[in-house]
Formats: C-alpha cells, structure tokens, sequence
C-alpha cells in the first residue's frame, strides 16, 4: 500500500526537521520584542529615537544646532536597536526556512506519490 500524505509529512518532518527550533523561534521573537515592545499603548523607543535623530539632522541642516557626536551617538543607538532586531529576525528566518525545506522535500515525495497513483 503506498503511503499516504499525512505519513510522508510526518516521516519528512520527523527526519528533517526539530520542532522545537520553534520553541527557539520564539525566543528570538520575543527579543525582538525587546526593540519594539510598545510598553502598553506607547510607541516603541526607537521609533521615538528615529524622529529625534530626524528633528537633530534637521535643525543641525539649518543651523547647526547640534553636534557632530550628538547626532553620531543617535545614530549610533537607532542603529544598535535595528542590529539587535536584524539578528534576532535572520535567526527566526532561519528556523523557517529549515522547516519550509522540509515541507519541500515532503511536497515532492507527495507530487511523485500522486504522479504515480495516475499512472495506475
């Protein structure tokens, strides 16, 4: 009897994934969250930092009302707390992508499972 689709996503999944890398996906979430958490209805820290790095490159663009190290150091945070985010967000990606793998290589055991039963 050939097998049937629930058994060859089970079988792909078991061999070629670890479930719980999504546990592992959550955590990287969550420090993600870290960046962006909205501490209730507020907006996110870095969204604030980004309109006050606007609001020195603007008036510094005026009339140089800051300096050079004020606006370095408000970049350098703002980019700080996208760096943390990106890594966290390329871990996470990594993890689904290991599972999209897999759930590639049971939709081609599938795509042949079905290929064959037409042939029958």
């Amino acid at each position: 009897m050939a097998e049937s689709r629930n058994e060859i996503l089970s079988e792909e999944l078991y061999n070629e994934f670890d479930s719980t890398t999504l546990l592992v996906a959550v955590e990287h979430l969550d420090k993600m969250r870290h960046y962006l958490a909205d501490n209730g209805y507020e907006p996110p820290e870095v969204r604030d930092d980004l309109l006050e790095l606007h609001r020195k490159v603007m008036d510094s663009s005026n009339d140089a009302r800051y300096s050079i190290e004020d606006i370095s150091d408000a970049v350098n945070a703002v980019e700080y707390c996208i760096d943390g985010i990106q890594e966290q967000a390329e871990k996470l990606k990594a993890i689904l992508s290991d599972l999209n793998n897999a759930l590639n290589q049971a939709w081609e055991r599938i795509e042949q499972l079905d290929s064959e039963e037409a042939e029958e």
